[in-house]
């Protein structure tokens, strides 16, 4: 150990550096580069058919919301007028809205649905 730390200590203190770190330029580099994806806003739109015991349960479902979660969402909903159910990335907000559209068609609901970027 005390021969290589004369080894070391012999060396110019620029090449030290990167002795102990050979790629941190290349670290710091990547992390201002890194950009987080766009999220995007899931949200219901209130109808007057639709009936709350559906929304609930859709809500469990698509979006895997506990039953509190759920009521407080289609509350909101009814009495708002619109209520969301979180924020995903693109392709998954996309696929929930398309869940919700498609499940309420197939029960007969006029239940909207739509996503915005946040």
């Amino acid at each position: 150990m005390e021969h290589s730390d004369k080894a070391f200590s012999s060396l110019p203190q620029g090449m030290r550096h990167h002795l102990h770190q050979p790629h941190a330029h290349l670290m710091e580099e990547t992390a201002q580069q890194r950009k987080w994806p766009a999220m995007y806003e899931v949200v219901l739109l209130n109808d007057d058919a639709t009936p709350i015991e559906f929304v609930v349960l859709l809500l469990e479902t698509i979006f895997h919301k506990n039953e509190q979660e759920a009521v407080d969402i289609t509350l909101q909903t009814h009495t708002e007028g619109h209520g969301s159910c979180g924020l995903y990335t693109r392709d998954v907000a996309e696929t929930k809205m398309i869940g919700v559209i498609d499940m309420a068609r197939v029960n007969h609901f006029p239940l909207k649905c739509i996503m915005h970027r946040n």
